[in-house]
C-alpha cells in the first residue's frame, strides 16, 4: 500500500470515525465534498503527518482524481476497530398485552453485520447473551 493508505491507518488511532476525521479536515481547510474530485496535496500530507507526529514518507507516484483522499479513507477504514459503532438505544412503550409501564428496548444493527452473521429474513433466529456487561448476539440454531 502507499503512504496515504498508511497515514489513514495511523489516523484511525486518533479519531473515532470517518465523520470525526472529516470534520477535522474541514476545520483545517481540507473541505472535500464526497461527490467532488478534490484531492489532498503534498502540503496537506506534511500537515497531517506533523499533526499526529509521524515522519513523512517519500513516494514517487502520480495520483489521479482524488486518489490520495481515496487511499487515506481506505486506510482509515481498514482497521478492525471499525467493527464498532455508536448507537442510541430506543425506548418505547410496549403494546398489546404488556402490563403497566412495560418498555421495549431496541438498537439498530448495521445490515453488513447481520449479513456477515448469515442472518436473513427467512432465518432470523439469534441468541442474545449478557457476558461481563457486554451484549453478545450470535446466529441462532
Amino acid at each position: 500500500m502507499n503512504k496515504w493508505y498508511r497515514l489513514g491507518k495511523k489516523y484511525s488511532n486518533f479519531f473515532e470515525g470517518l465523520r470525526e476525521v472529516n470534520e477535522f479536515l474541514r476545520k483545517n481547510g481540507m473541505n472535500f465534498e464526497s461527490y467532488s474530485f478534490d484531492d489532498f496535496s503534498e502540503e496537506n500530507y506534511d500537515f497531517l503527518c506533523k499533526y499526529i507526529d509521524v515522519y513523512p514518507e517519500v513516494e514517487n507516484y502520480e495520483y489521479d482524481r482524488a486518489g490520495r483522499r481515496y487511499m487515506f479513507e481506505w486506510g482509515f477504514l481498514a482497521i478492525p476497530k471499525y467493527n464498532q459503532r455508536k448507537a442510541k438505544m430506543q425506548f418505547a412503550k410496549s403494546g398489546g398485552t404488556a402490563r403497566g409501564n412495560a418498555i421495549t428496548n431496541r438498537v439498530t444493527i448495521p445490515t453488513s453485520w447481520v449479513k456477515s452473521l448469515g442472518i436473513t429474513e427467512e432465518d432470523r433466529n439469534v441468541i442474545i447473551k449478557l457476558i461481563d456487561n457486554k451484549i453478545v448476539i450470535e446466529k441462532g440454531k
